[in-house]
């Protein structure tokens, strides 16, 4: 059994550059595991998987036993999920502690989730503001000249490389579908 920490880069979107720290604990270490985190889970549906194209995994450290690797990743992921905009971190790490391991907040960490839901009213001033703000504005389709544009930076794109396009299939043989038995409904 491998018990190491590891961190996740992100590569694409408005998510590039943003960081994942996290534990695994393995018999295989070319399983393909990348977090369990929300975010990071919602990354991986929009961009998929593909080690080098939409992200970079790199393993921290080995460790002996599931304790030190607990400590390990506690001491790692610090404040840093709060003090570092660039970590997607949602919790600190070490023992287990995530969404469906018995993790509690605190009480002022509920208080200020409630405060933050619960929002502003807006003003009658405000609304009109926002009306007036909105009034005469249209949304138009494009133009035939910006579709032609728009066609043209299409064809001008670089394709992928045969090793691309190779790393790409492999890490999508064996696996299921993220969307795999929602319907979609295409009529909406």
């Amino acid at each position: 059994m491998f018990y190491y920490t590891y961190k996740i880069t992100l590569l694409k979107g408005s998510l590039a550059g943003h960081y994942y720290y996290g534990q695994h604990r393995t018999n295989n270490l070319n399983d393909g595991y990348c977090g369990s985190g929300r975010i990071i889970k919602d990354y991986f549906k929009c961009y998929d998987k593909i080690e080098g194209i939409t992200y970079v995994k790199s393993i921290i450290q080995f460790y002996n036993t599931p304790e030190e690797l607990n400590i390990a990743e506690n001491e790692l992921i610090g404040d840093k999920y709060i003090t570092d905009n660039l970590c997607i971190n949602l919790i600190p790490g070490g023992n287990g502690k995530g969404r469906n391991k018995g993790y509690k907040h605190s009480d002022e960490t509920k208080q200020k989730m409630s405060i933050s839901k619960k929002g502003k009213k807006i003003t009658e001033e405000h609304k009109n503001k926002i009306s007036e703000s909105r009034k005469g504005k249209t949304f138009k389709p494009h133009s035939e000249e910006t579709k032609q544009k728009m066609r043209e930076s299409a064809l001008k794109r670089k394709p992928l490389s045969k090793e691309a396009r190779k790393k790409i299939s492999d890490s999508k043989k064996g696996k299921t579908p993220w969307n795999k038995g929602i319907k979609i409904n295409k009529n909406k």
